[in-house]
């Protein structure tokens, strides 16, 4: 997956990989086919070269037949990062839907344009002073 937004904390992009499989239960409200978001890890790139790193904790998926898209929520917890970002915590949501564009030879799709939103906390320790 790869997003670019703006946030409270500027603007940036996002890319991510995960694996999908059976979701262990359907997301609330889900009335078709459904998946599981089984682990996968991300990282935001802001325009300050800063970089702040996700693992995924778990996550499930929805899909639409009849409107054809799927809605996702994915939940994250942040490992760390480079700049402001150095040793980081937190958790991020991340609520968004899917359309399909593009589908492959075996009529797959194989480009899911993605719309959403990150919520959550991002922990960023003090500096330290090194003036003793």
């Amino acid at each position: 997956m790869l997003a670019a937004g703006k946030g409270s904390l500027g603007r940036f992009t996002f890319r991510e990989l995960h694996a999908d499989g059976t979701a262990p239960q359907p997301p609330e409200g889900c009335t078709g086919p459904s998946f599981g978001v089984l682990k996968g890890a991300g990282v935001f790139r802001f325009q300050d070269g800063s970089l702040l790193i996700v693992t995924v904790k778990d996550g499930s998926g929805c899909i639409n037949l009849v409107e054809r898209f799927s809605a996702l929520i994915v939940n994250y917890q942040i490992t760390g990062g480079t700049g402001r970002f150095a040793n980081a915590s937190g958790e991020l949501t991340m609520t968004a839907t899917q359309t399909p564009v593009l589908r492959n030879a075996t009529n797959a799709p194989a480009l899911l344009p993605i719309a959403g939103q990150f919520e959550g906390t991002v922990v960023r320790p003090e500096p330290e002073n090194d003036d003793r």
